[in-house]
């Protein structure tokens, strides 16, 4: 049977009602989806923070690539610190600023 025929002779295909568990689309808040905090996609959460975190050590190694303005020594040791720096911050965010925002 080709998706073009419909359903076999005495088969039916139950009907689905709009406002079923099965149709309704829960799409998470602006907020949430922009901080990678909506709960529903852990990976492309996880992926964005991740993105979010290291973004500041790129943009500090183009720099230094571009002016020389550190040391490959000293720029190793601030990118090290800023990506645990950043997953400090989104925890405190998941702590204290994300319920705030949520509730409002």
């Amino acid at each position: 049977m080709s998706p073009m025929e419909g359903p076999a002779e005495g088969m039916e295909l139950p009907e689905i009602e709009p406002e079923s568990e099965a149709m309704a689309l829960v799409t998470p808040p602006v907020v949430a989806r922009v901080t990678g905090s909506t709960g529903t996609n852990p990976l492309a959460d996880g992926t964005f923070r991740a993105m979010l975190i290291t973004w500041p050590g790129a943009v500090v190694g183009f720099t230094n690539l571009q002016w020389h303005w550190l040391t490959d020594d000293a720029l190793a040791a601030l990118v090290i610190v800023v990506a645990p720096a950043g997953v400090l911050l989104w925890a405190l965010f998941d702590k204290f600023a994300k319920p705030r925002i949520l509730s409002s």
